[in-house]
């Protein structure tokens, strides 16, 4: 037995690992000669098994786990009753010559009748039945690594598309930091009319995005700067989908307590989509990572997670 099919038996008796398995069967897949030759090793193995020729610690293996699946103890059924009649035929083929001329009489009578012709039927019948079983498994076997190709590559498409999202709420943080700071160095530069004139706004801004339970886990998180003075912060959350009744929204300082909760949130809606806008003071935050966690309700009441949106405070 040569490499190739030691490997093609391991696979038709389960021997291989996961890997393993699924290069065998792309390779298959997409070469007909390896195909073909797939199919004639199992063949070749229900025969030998229909057959009794197999060792013990095979069959063992053979009837643990090729004949676990529905299908394939129907068609090692089929080998096994094919085998049988062809070795009743067989039989009548290898008898002595007197024999056979002593049954010549009956064999025509056979031939004459309709009892060689329902063999004969029967034969073709379960080789039919093993083809079409065959085929029907090839099938679905195709049909599953397709879907598996297919949920591969959406989910890899969606993981850039997070990627992306980041990287763009990233980008907008930092500008509207960098837009902060050069209103700050602005307001410094030029001379105050008054000492009482306060030049630190009054709120500071952050925008999320509502970007699934693991959208945070995907980079670098968002930087919110509270200058000295500053009394509220902004926190807007834009949603991809508003596919629930109400939400809930809690922000807690990571590995700590919850600092703010809010409960029977509703988005507000505008052709670019829904957001909220949550107003807290500023004075419950100090320098350090935060978690904004949106929670929807639906129709029958149940609460599930809809994102966790991760933030860092930096507190001047």
């Amino acid at each position: 037995m040569t490499n190739q099919e030691q490997i093609i038996q391991r696979y038709l008796l389960g021997e291989l690992t996961e890997v393993e398995q699924e290069a065998l069967e792309q390779q298959y897949f997409n070469d007909r000669r390896l195909f073909e030759q797939m199919v004639q090793a199992e063949n070749a193995l229900v025969d030998r098994y229909a057959r009794g020729l197999l060792s013990p610690e095979v069959r063992d293996r053979f009837e643990r786990y090729y004949l676990a699946h529905p299908k394939r103890r129907e068609r090692a059924k089929f080998a096994e009753a094919l085998a049988v009649k062809l070795d009743q035929i067989n039989e009548v083929v290898a008898a002595p010559p007197i024999q056979r001329e002593s049954l010549w009489g009956r064999l025509l009578d056979s031939v004459r009748g309709p009892r060689l012709a329902w063999a004969l039927s029967l034969v073709v019948l379960l080789l039919a039945a093993g083809a079409v079983w065959f085929l029907s498994e090839t099938r679905q076997l195709r049909q599953l690594l397709a879907n598996y190709e297919s949920e591969k590559a959406t989910q890899a498409q969606r993981e850039r598309e997070l990627q992306q999202q980041v990287a763009d709420e990233r980008r907008r943080s930092e500008q509207l930091s960098a837009e902060l700071d050069r209103v700050r160095a602005e307001q410094n530069s030029k001379p105050s009319p008054s000492p009482s004139v306060n030049t630190t706004p009054a709120f500071v801004s952050l925008i999320l995005t509502a970007g699934g339970i693991r959208g945070a886990d995907t980079g670098p998180p968002a930087v919110l700067v509270i200058p000295a003075g500053a009394e509220q912060v902004r926190l807007q959350l834009n949603l991809k989908e508003n596919a629930y009744a109400s939400y809930r929204a809690s922000l807690q300082r990571a590995g700590g307590k919850e600092i703010f909760a809010l409960r029977h949130l509703s988005p507000k809606t505008s052709r670019s989509g829904a957001s909220f806008t949550l107003i807290i003071p500023a004075q419950r935050f100090a320098t350090g990572d935060y978690i904004l966690t949106l929670r929807g309700i639906n129709q029958s009441g149940e609460v599930e997670d809809v994102s966790k949106s991760i933030f860092r405070v930096e507190r001047k």
